[in-house]
């Protein structure tokens, strides 16, 4: 199925250059990676997280130029694609199509989020609502032990997931700390109050539409969403 190679990037290591031709799409098997843009000042933001399962390029299967880079936070494995061939694969079969289109979809859908993420909520909105997407994509491929998961991004990684400093990160990891939402240890994250912190970052999953058997249940806590930060107070 126009499967070309696999291949092993080590952490920070470029998968896919900004600004390159997308001859190949490269799909995660293992590993955590990233896209990311380099703004004119040096700083960098990471739009979308890759986890196992992703593609990490799909826009490479219809343009030219790649607007993103893609570099592994972790060991990664991926498997590559020749663009052309898979092209090929997916004009000659609708079932195919039909899950690349999908694919695209929910990578829209995931966007728009985060673009309302950015822009509307606060630090401690955004981190939660990370945490539980984080937790839901992972435990949809089996990746998730209970409400636990590896977790290895730094600080400043984060930073730049949230469009924040590392130092309000550290703060705002803190605080979801004190208010008994997770634990941090050893790079493993686990969601102490999976209810809590869904409401805390107004995360339902219905934006990755999973299918049913994918699906979690967010329960609503009867209690108020922890205020212990007021919202106000925040950058």
């Amino acid at each position: 199925m126009a499967i070309s190679e696999t291949r092993t990037f080590d952490a920070d290591q470029t998968i896919s250059a900004e600004g390159k031709h997308g001859e190949r799409i490269y799909a995660v098997l293992d590993g955590w990676a990233a896209r990311v843009k380099i703004l004119e000042n040096g700083s960098r933001q990471i739009p979308m997280l890759m986890l196992p399962g992703d593609i990490c390029d799909l826009a490479a299967l219809h343009l030219d130029r790649l607007d993103f880079g893609t570099v592994a936070i972790t060991r990664c494995t991926v498997m590559t694609f020749e663009r052309e061939k898979l092209r090929a694969a997916i004009d000659r079969g609708r079932t195919l199509r039909d899950a690349f289109a999908r694919m695209m979809a929910i990578e829209n859908a995931l966007a728009m989020q985060w673009t309302v993420c950015l822009g509307r909520r606060t630090a401690r909105e955004r981190l939660a609502h990370l945490l539980c997407e984080l937790w839901a994509r992972l435990n949809a491929v089996g990746a998730a032990q209970g409400d636990s998961f590896a977790f290895p991004l730094t600080q400043e990684e984060l930073a730049d997931v949230l469009g924040l400093t590392a130092v309000h990160v550290n703060r705002t990891l803190q605080s979801l700390r004190i208010e008994g939402l997770i634990q941090l240890a050893e790079h493993r994250l686990t969601i102490a109050n999976r209810a809590a912190l869904a409401q805390l970052g107004a995360f339902d999953g219905k934006c990755l539409h999973l299918p049913p058997e994918q699906r979690v249940t967010w329960e609503q806590p009867a209690f108020a969403r922890p205020t212990s930060v007021s919202r106000y107070q925040e950058a």
